[in-house]
């Protein structure tokens, strides 16, 4: 989600997670309700999708992105980078 500064957009604020001041004042992209089929899970397929819409964000200049993601999966993610 190209959230921008335009905090109504934003799935995680409507779920009650703050944004830090720096971030809105140069506005942000989402990323949420990302999934992957249970035969793809120990694959690529999460990183790669991230990956590439982090290229996205870049590329239309986007200078943060935000996620959150269920406590069990965060070692997962934290291992990405």
């Amino acid at each position: 989600v190209f959230s921008g500064r335009d905090l109504s957009k934003s799935e995680h604020v409507a779920l009650g997670f703050k944004v830090p001041k720096f971030i809105l004042r140069q506005g942000f992209a989402e990323i949420s309700r990302a999934c992957v089929r249970p035969d793809f899970w120990g694959t690529e397929t999460m990183s790669l999708m991230i990956k590439h819409l982090i290229r996205i964000a870049y590329e239309t200049g986007i200078p943060y992105m935000i996620a959150n993601c269920n406590p069990e999966l965060w070692p997962s993610f934290k291992a990405m980078g």
